[in-house]
């Protein structure tokens, strides 16, 4: 496990709320510096000035809103971890997010030790997957069955097993250990999923496996 304290930015234009998020992430071991916006605007001002590992983002903002500023980050700082944090469960909002790249969804109305994990989990793994996420990337898929808009890239036997394996929310050095390769070769692989199936990041590389029978859709 990585011991390095996590830069963490937070958006959300509610004061009080915000404040006691913060609280909230100071008493997580794993956290080092934290900065605070009011809005989208404010936040990408900061992660101009210092790149963080991870942002937690409100949705409703005012000047620029949480899906604004995280298509700009997404694009201008593709490094960083995007974690929704919203009392939106409207699954159009969680979908065009996902599809859109970020890490994961969580609501605020979960638990601490839930939005603890959920940072570790977009940290380390790149994806945070819970029943939100998990139930609204199966809709999604359904959606683009019924639209063809399904498309199987060729994956090499080694591909499909590592992205089996992504799909199971293990790190590269987990997938490493387990297939007795180096982190390099499977950071490798998984640079060259991202590119065969045209994802931005795990997420995507679930939508993948969903979409083509790799991973399957429990009901």
């Amino acid at each position: 496990m990585n011991d390095r304290k996590i830069k963490l930015y937070i958006a959300d234009d509610h004061h009080v709320v915000r404040k006691g998020i913060v609280g909230l992430l100071q008493n997580f071991s794993r956290i080092g510096v934290i900065k605070e916006a009011d809005n989208g605007k404010q936040l990408i001002k900061l992660i101009e000035e210092e790149i963080p590992d991870v942002v937690l983002i409100d949705v409703r903002m005012p000047i620029i809103d949480g899906p604004t500023a995280c298509e700009h980050i997404l694009d201008k700082f593709p490094s960083v971890r995007i974690l929704v944090l919203s009392a939106f469960e409207d699954e159009s909002i969680v979908s065009k997010l996902l599809e859109l790249g970020v890490n994961g969804y969580l609501l605020k109305k979960a638990q601490p030790k839930e939005l603890e994990t959920a940072i570790y989990a977009v940290y380390e793994k790149d994806f945070f997957q819970n029943e939100l996420t998990t139930r609204v990337l199966r809709n999604t898929v359904l959606r683009r069955r019924s639209k063809n808009l399904s498309g199987k890239r060729t994956l090499s036997e080694r591909e499909d097993e590592i992205l089996k394996l992504l799909c199971q929310e293990l790190t590269v050095k987990e997938i490493a250990d387990k297939l007795n390769l180096s982190e390099k070769t499977v950071h490798t692989h998984r640079m060259h999923l991202l590119k065969k199936t045209g994802s931005k990041n795990s997420v995507g590389l679930v939508l993948y496996a969903l979409e083509n029978g790799i991973l399957q859709m429990n009901n």
